[in-house]
């Protein structure tokens, strides 16, 4: 990580960081990987007096703090360290935010699900869950709890007697490993926890059953639906569906 100097028209030179992130190729005469110019919006003004040095110096040793600064911020990364201030955020601000997002794009069902995973978390852990504490055994003991979690109301009220089913532990499991996934990312956290642990040996989906209504029967629904409406409004019309009924029975037969 070098420290370099852009001079700009007016004579001053703006200082930037120039360095690799990621994975970084090493060879002879070689770096390679990719690289990032950061602007530090630190100048160096022309030296004409003693004041003018001065203030260099200053600006100088701040942008060889900040190089230092960011030399182990990038070992941190390389290593899986995480950056601590990052790896605070509250994971249930995180969701709540998601939420929100999720309903004002119409997504009203998901951001539904999101507020079940946040109480549920909640309930599992407290007001607070810093990203830097989802760890696997985190993952583990929270599926174990809602595996044995009550049912809740649609008012958010614990019922009694009854636990969430598979397929709703499935749902709010897979609403947490996606905010993890998109916080990992973001550069949150450095380290994704939903790939080291084996959440479908713990939990398996049940297999949903669909039940539909053939197209006759449906033809037959809207039929009556449509008769009944019209009868109610216009009742000389009973006449008309009765002959149709004859009509239809006669060439079914």
């Amino acid at each position: 990580m070098r420290i370099r100097f852009k001079q700009l028209s007016n004579g001053n030179q703006s200082i930037y960081l120039d360095y690799y992130t990621g994975d970084v190729i090493r060879k002879e005469n070689y770096v390679g990987g990719k690289r990032k110019y950061e602007f530090l919006k630190l100048y160096l003004i022309p030296e004409r007096t003693r004041e003018d040095k001065a203030k260099n110096e200053v600006t100088l040793a701040l942008a060889k703090a900040i190089q230092s600064k960011r030399i182990v911020e990038v070992q941190n990364d390389a290593h899986g360290f995480q950056n601590t201030n990052k790896s605070r955020v509250n994971l249930l601000d995180y969701l709540e935010n998601i939420g929100k997002q999720s309903a004002e794009q119409g997504s009203r069902n998901y951001a539904r699900t999101v507020l079940n995973t946040v109480r549920a978390l909640k309930l599992f852990r407290g007001d607070y869950i810093a990203f830097r504490d989802v760890d696997k055994e985190f993952l583990s003991e929270f599926t174990d709890y809602l595996r044995q979690m009550p049912k809740a109301s649609k008012y958010g009220v614990l019922k009694t007697g009854g636990r969430l089913s598979a397929n709703s532990v499935v749902s709010y499991y897979g609403t947490l490993r996606t905010a993890i996934n998109r916080a990992y990312k973001e550069g949150i956290i450095t380290v994704n926890p939903t790939k080291e642990f084996d959440f479908a040996s713990k939990v398996r989906q049940e297999p949903s059953r669909r039940e539909y209504l053939t197209i006759d029967e449906l033809k037959t629904l809207l039929y009556q639906r449509v008769k009944e409406i019209h009868t109610t409004r216009f009742p000389y019309n009973d006449f008309l569906f009765q002959h149709y009924d004859e009509i239809m029975t006669d060439e079914e037969s």
